[in-house]
């Protein structure tokens, strides 16, 4: 017979309002206690991500065929160059976030880690939605011509 541990008792923080639990039933959690500064904090640091976010970004996922337009700087000449191809991996996330597209050029396959929120994008188009039953599409590195082939999704 299993012998029934203490039960958890929950306290509210003023500030806050969340829920905290602790497992002796006595006095203020630390977390109750010291939970403002570290609010405080994550609201300077999510504030400070929200800043650098681009909303301008369309919604795309693993299996869509993209167009991302790229700034590019040589010199004091600028210029934008297209690199178009199938999303093979999508990491979100806030400034952290990325995603991978792979073309074939030249019968050669290429793969790009672009960030999400780069100030190097100037900006991204969605050319065909495609049908996938998975998140990482790492597969298509080995495959080659129609077998590398992604279905379109069909929208209703």
């Amino acid at each position: 017979m299993r012998r029934r541990s203490r039960s958890l008792f929950c306290e509210r923080s003023v500030l806050g309002g969340e829920q905290k639990t602790s497992k002796t039933g006595g006095g203020v959690s630390s977390l109750a206690r010291h939970g403002t500064d570290a609010e405080m904090s994550m609201n300077v640091i999510e504030k400070i991500e929200r800043e650098n976010m681009r909303m301008d970004m369309p919604v795309f996922r693993s299996g869509d065929t993209i167009k991302v337009h790229l700034r590019i700087v040589e010199g004091e000449k600028e210029r934008i160059q297209v690199f178009q191809g199938n999303v093979i991996r999508v990491s979100r996330g806030t400034t952290g976030a990325s995603f991978t597209v792979r073309k074939i050029s030249d019968g050669v396959g290429v793969e790009r880690i672009f960030p999400l929120y780069s100030p190097f994008i100037d900006h991204v188009e969605v050319v065909t939605e495609g049908r996938v039953r998975r998140s990482r599409l790492y597969y298509l590195r080995k495959l080659r011509g129609k077998a590398a082939r992604i279905k379109p999704r069909n929208r209703f």
